[in-house]
Order: structure tokens, then sequence, then C-alpha cells
């Protein structure tokens, strides 16, 4: 599992977006509650503007850990490139407040 991560990460780091997202897909294929898949996953996506895939997997990671702060920025920034503002800052503010407690 890890490898494919690391794969993945390559892949994106090197702007193999689509690759990236192969590899993190095999991995929720295996493990559907990975949640580095999801959130690495969510990032390719977010680069390629697939806010609403993107948002999926936040959606689902958040539900998995509650307190993944990085995942609240990020859903609030999906959310105001879908003009969902409100939801959006709604987000934010969860994420400051996570941030303050770390």
């Amino acid at each position: 599992m890890e490898k494919l991560l690391e794969d993945g990460s390559r892949h994106y780091l090197k702007g193999n977006l689509n690759k990236a997202i192969d590899c993190f897909l095999k991995v929720l294929e295996l493990e559907p509650d990975n949640t580095k898949a999801l959130f690495y996953l969510s990032i390719a996506y977010m680069d390629l503007s697939k806010f609403e895939k993107a948002l999926e997997c936040l959606d689902k990671l958040i539900k998995l850990e509650p307190k993944h702060t990085l995942a609240y920025k990020n859903r609030a920034l999906v959310k105001f490139s879908l003009n969902m503002e409100k939801e959006a800052m709604s987000d934010y503010k969860i994420f400051v407040d996570l941030s303050s407690h770390q």
C-alpha cells in the first residue's frame, strides 16, 4: 500500500496528475478508508479543477477523520470554487479552530 502511495506522490510531484490519480484510486480499491489516499487524491483533483470529485474525497475523509485540519481548509477552497461561499466559510472557521488547538 505504501508503495502505491509513494508512486502516486512521485507522479504528482512530476506533474503526472492522471498517473497519480490512478495510484491513489488503486489504494482506495484495496483500502476504501485510506485517509492518506483520499487526501492526496483530493489534491490531485483540485489541481485538475475537478472540484466535485475533490469534494467527495474530502467529505469522506472528514467523516473518517473529523479533526483532519487540512481537509477542512481544502474543502473550504473547493466549496469556494463551487460558489458555495457560506459552506466554505463554515469549513474555514473549523480549520482555524482546529489549527489553534494544535
